[in-house]
């Protein structure tokens, strides 16, 4: 059995059934599982984040005859939880949250590996039907259906928290925005760039397997970036894709019925620069007066800013023009350049209209360009 961070509800139902007589769940019981042992491998977690003596993991069953709560540290290989038994037919829920914990005298840090909640109702046998509830990111909004849109470009923070730039771009900070945060909004990060559109796809899976959600990018059958043929590592040691044109990453395929994070398709870019639903009628996204949303050649200073700084479109979506472009999924018409849209600081207004589209080579690192990412709600 196997519990995989992309949402392998089955390995869950198995973990909730007791196959051993002895333990009071037999076939026919009136109650569940009393025992539920995680291995490392049960979780599935990725090269890129191994449990070790930091990990701790937190388990929690309300809804049914006796309440739970318990957290543990990894030890030995094993997470173990001795689980209060659940009546047959109780409609349970199950939340798990692994952390990464660091405490010692100068610092104490912790970040979220995986979370996740399960909404559990025995059946004969004790037997589990399952429905995944994975929440949306705050700082997502719904743009159509059940497509969900960042309102921010990826933040510098947030790229570097998976992956690495390229050796020797530390010059990225000379097109950097010193501004402050908003005081009114409380809101804004520099936005990444200078990364490839190969980099956008290493993040987006890297971030859906760490984040519990099932990737969808694929690349010779596998949604690991570390199994991809040509990955790099950064400066920092962290990952990032080639340098040059790659034929196998240029074949990638995309799974948009996943829940993991992904790159939008110049059609969803637009819709949603349009306002979705609302269609808008602006030439640039949320305005006709450009110097309200966007920053572009003539109020920049030839740098990023912050995002969240000027007013957002109807749909709540930030810098959807101007800051910088933004990476799509798709090839341009006449190549197999990959296209970007919105401009950037550095560009026209002409360039910065929402029907205005660019490309470049997938494997470009451009000082104007960065991403926005999005996600299909469960």
């Amino acid at each position: 059995m196997r519990l995989s961070n992309s949402g392998d509800t089955a390995a869950l139902e198995a973990m909730f059934r007791d196959d051993s007589a002895g333990s009071g769940g037999a076939e026919g019981s009136e109650y569940g599982v009393d025992e539920l042992v995680l291995t490392a491998d049960d979780l599935g977690l990725t090269s890129f984040m191994v449990p070790d003596e930091y990990t701790v993991v937190t388990l929690s069953i309300t809804g049914g005859d006796e309440d739970y709560v318990e957290t543990v540290r990894f030890v030995d290989g094993t997470f173990c939880f001795h689980v209060p038994r659940q009546r047959v037919g109780a409609e349970i829920t199950v939340s798990m949250t692994i952390k990464q914990v660091y405490d010692d005298e100068d610092e104490y840090e912790e970040y979220v590996v995986l979370s996740g909640t399960k909404t559990l109702v025995a059946g004969a046998g004790c037997q589990f039907s399952i429905a995944v509830k994975t929440p949306m990111p705050a700082d997502f909004v719904p743009v159509d259906g059940d497509l969900y849109m960042c309102v921010h470009e990826v933040a510098d923070s947030e790229y570097g928290k998976y992956c690495d730039y390229v050796y020797g771009a530390d010059w990225r900070g000379y097109y950097s925005g010193e501004d402050y945060l908003d005081p009114a909004r409380g809101q804004g990060e520099p936005p990444v760039y200078h990364v490839s559109w190969y980099d956008a796809l290493v993040y987006c899976n890297l971030r859906s397997i760490n984040e519990g959600l099932a990737p969808c990018y694929s690349i010779g059958g596998k949604t690991n970036p570390s199994e991809w043929a040509g990955i790099m590592t950064g400066s920092y040691g962290k990952p990032l894709g080639p340098d040059s044109n790659a034929s196998s990453w240029d074949n990638v395929t995309v799974d948009t019925s996943k829940n993991g994070y992904r790159l939008p398709t110049s059609a969803e870019w637009e819709r949603a620069a349009k306002g979705g639903p609302a269609n808008d009628s602006f030439r640039y996204s949320g305005s006709n007066s450009i110097g309200s949303v966007a920053w572009y050649s003539s109020n920049s200073d030839n740098r990023t800013h912050f995002t969240e700084m000027k007013a957002p479109n109807s749909l709540g979506l930030y810098d959807m023009t101007g800051n910088v472009a933004e990476w799509c999924w798709d090839k341009s018409a006449s190549s197999s350049a990959r296209v970007y849209r919105g401009g950037s600081f550095s560009s026209s207004t002409t360039d910065c209209r929402i029907t205005s589209k660019k490309s470049s080579s997938p494997s470009s690192r451009l000082y104007t360009v960065g991403f926005r990412i999005v996600r299909k709600a469960d």
